[in-house]
């Protein structure tokens, strides 16, 4: 049994660059709303904590925008919703205001306020659930407004005698409420960064940092190192292998975190704790002293693993780098099982198990690592968690055979046990010890692939100068490192899901296109088109004969399409409250396709704001697109049909579709822009539908996937007629 325990605690906070690199707005809002609800006060519970040392983990690009952020100029899209006055808002700006300014977690932020879980009944009670634009007066809009800040404040902030004068009030808020509230934001934002610096020359927090832009390091390194981590995981069709942005994203990291705090970081957490024997010796050539990751990397690198607290709670090393793996049933606890618990009991569990990890020590100086993500947790606890941190914080305070330490404070300590050496450490991350949350998947690889071909463009270009580039090429490259953050792939695929994950989708390809618009180069007509489309594809039945059915959007021609296969709304599609189009009926010719959408309400009922227009984006056998509103129908199509032959860009052409809006929308695309060959090989097609008002996508159908047929040969089809 040891006598004593070190505790060192690693918070890690991250968020991606959220600016649209093309116009320079800033999509999603979490850093501005995890500014003045988490960063601050997790930094004030230290301070009101003398004895209290653990770690704060920045990564770089999020510090940038803290910056931003304490801007009186800053603004973000949902600033834009809800700081100005209701009556100045545009119908569209209404509807999203009521869509958008719910995006809190219900049980806690929504919940416990009378008014706010009033506004919230009352949108979730509305009998059209695809335009709000009506649904609040101006004076219930401006309660909405007021009560998505207020929820989105720290509880420091909330406990503010003016700040809490307002929740009082609760309702028939004013334009100077919200502009007093707004300056008070920025207070606390302003804050975040000196309150830490000041913390750190106290030596109560050590600041440590991550790659740059949060990239996976080993994926970076070579994304084959994948399916090492994971021997089932299967590689995009384009090898990603760039070392040299893997060292520039950790260099870019230790300059930023220097000229920030004047001083060089100690110790880093690889993003999403991803390491591997390449990462490792690029950390040791930076002088990186110290990093955590994951048990799990531990027990695979270890050729007779011996799950052990001895093991387990002391410093290993490798590569010349001290490492110190996370205790995940700890760490977890924190994250997702003490929300639901009573402060007081979830503090008093967490100290027995710490004391019981001591108890079963036989080391003179065991340390146990909590790591976990220092932000998002906390939204599920009723008080924000701060009855949690508080109170561990006042137990490890206080309790001698409890130390909480720095992970450079407790290597600068001369201890009693050695370092075990790791002469391999397998490559993976805190997630199953594998790289698969980041790769491996349809949508993923798609991404790798899409990115491989971004940065060997760039190569052929930088490939005409000698060393010098020009500032194009400077801000490709910085355009390059942010495309390797680790959050696209989170988001995209399988694994996690969130309310914005077509904002993610957008941001990482606008960030491609802007890459090629810097190389002066096209961008692929992929990049045009949702990542999501290349899901696996929802097949239609064989069409049992070949027809020409009258494009009139009526139901009085059943006859013109009876036997053509139809697909349903339910069928491959997750579920959604409403949706415009229940069935699609196909109908081949010898001229072209044949669509029919039919709806529970007539087709032309569905041109109503917030639509402007339906797209239906072809994906196979060559990408085009089909704009239809309710007077014309026409083609977005790339000037060369040929598949090979897809760099050049989409271009808009004159010629008009035939279609018709009435009970249904029916419409005619010509075979010409599918494929320049005759029909005699047979195709498939492949496309999904898109409403969009001001451009921006609203309903999807299916919601994932895309809808598909196989176009038969010309004399099969011609022989299905004949039968």
């Amino acid at each position: 049994m040891s006598e004593k325990l070190h505790v060192a605690i690693l918070w890690h906070m991250h968020q991606p660059p959220y600016e649209a690199p093309d116009t320079g707005k800033i999509v999603l809002p979490w850093v501005r709303l995890h500014a003045q609800k988490d960063y601050y006060d997790m930094a004030l519970a230290v301070q009101r904590h003398a004895k209290m040392k653990c770690t704060f983990n920045f990564v770089p690009c999020l510090l940038d925008q803290l910056e931003q952020v304490a801007q009186s100029t800053y603004e973000d899209r949902f600033t834009q919703l809800s700081r100005p006055l209701p009556h100045t808002l545009s119908p569209e700006q209404r509807h999203n205001a009521a869509k958008e300014l719910f995006s809190v977690h219900y049980p806690t932020m929504i919940h416990p306020f009378p008014r706010f879980r009033e506004l919230w009944e009352k949108r979730q009670n509305s009998t059209n659930q695809n335009d709000f634009s009506v649904l609040f007066t101006d004076d219930e809009l401006l309660d909405l407004q007021m009560w998505f800040e207020l929820a989105w404040s720290g509880p420091t902030l909330r406990k503010d005698p003016d700040v809490e004068q307002l929740i009082n009030k609760g309702v028939g808020f004013s334009q100077d409420d919200k502009e007093f509230l707004s300056a008070k934001q920025r207070e606390v934002c302003r804050g975040i960064v000196p309150m830490l610096q000041n913390l750190s020359e106290r030596g109560q927090i050590e600041l440590s940092t991550s790659p740059y832009y949060h990239p996976i390091l080993p994926l970076v390194v070579d994304t084959n190192i994948a399916k090492v981590a994971n021997n089932n995981t299967k590689l995009p069709r384009k090898r990603f292998n760039y070392p040299a942005d893997a060292r520039n994203q950790i260099l870019r990291a230790i300059q930023a975190h220097n000229h920030r705090f004047s001083r060089l970081p100690m110790g880093m957490w690889p993003s999403e704790g991803a390491i591997s024997d390449t990462v490792l010796a690029m950390f040791a050539q930076q002088r990186i002293s110290w990093v955590a990751t994951d048990e799990h990397i531990l027990w695979k690198s270890l050729p007779d693993p011996i799950p052990t607290v001895d093991w387990l709670c002391r410093p290993w090393k490798s590569h010349g780098v001290a490492l110190f793996f996370r205790h995940r049933q700890l760490s977890d606890r924190i994250g997702f099982t003490y929300s639901q618990w009573d402060p007081a009991y979830a503090v008093a569990d967490f100290v027995k198990h710490l004391h019981e990890i001591r108890k079963q020590s036989t080391l003179a100086d065991p340390i146990v690592t909590i790591a976990l993500d220092g932000e998002n947790a906390w939204e599920y606890f009723p008080d924000g968690a701060i009855g949690f941190i508080n109170g561990l914080y006042d137990v490890l305070s206080t309790d001698l055979r409890l130390i909480p330490t720095t992970f450079s404070e407790y290597l600068s300590k001369p201890l009693q046990d050695s370092f075990k050496s790791l002469l391999h450490v397998a490559p993976g991350s805190w997630i199953d010890g594998n790289l698969n949350t980041w790769i491996g998947d349809d949508h993923k690889n798609v991404a790798w692939s899409m990115l491989a071909e971004a940065r060997r463009c760039f190569d052929d270009v930088c490939s005409t100068y000698n060393e010098l580039l020009p500032p194009n090429l400077e801000e490709a490259y910085e355009l390059l490192l942010r495309a390797e953050a680790s959050d696209w792939f989170w988001w995209l695929g399988d694994g996690h899901t969130s309310a914005h994950d077509a904002e993610f989708d957008q941001l990482f390809r606008s960030t491609l296109i802007q890459i090629y618009r810097l190389l002066r180069l096209p961008a692929p007509p992929t990049l045009f088109f949702s990542i999501a489309s290349a899901d696996s594809a929802q097949d239609f039945a064989h069409p049992l004969h070949f027809t020409r059915p009258e494009i009139n959007g009526r139901y009085d021609r059943f006859y013109d399409w009876r036997g053509c296969p139809l697909v349903t709304a339910h069928q491959g599609a997750i579920h959604q409250h409403y949706t415009r189009v229940s069935t699609i009926q196909v109908a081949i010719g010898t001229t072209g396709l044949y669509l029919r959408l039919t709806g529970n309400r007539p087709a032309s009922e569905w041109f109503s704001f917030p639509i402007t227009q339906l797209v239906i984006n072809f994906q196979q056998p060559v990408l085009f697109r089909v704009h239809i509103t309710r007077d014309i129908a026409h083609i977005e199509h790339n000037s060369a049909h040929a598949e090979s032959d897809l760099q050049h860009p989409l271009t808009f052409l004159d010629n008009k579709l035939q279609h018709a809006i009435d009970d249904t929308l029916d419409v005619e695309i010509p075979w010409v822009f599918f494929t320049p060959a005759s029909l005699n090989s047979g195709f498939p097609v492949e496309w999904y539908l898109e409403w969009l008002g001001a451009n921006a996508p609203i309903e999807r159908f299916p919601v994932s996937g895309n809808l598909s047929i196989h176009i038969s040969g010309e004399e099969n089809i011609r022989t299905d007629w004949i039968v």
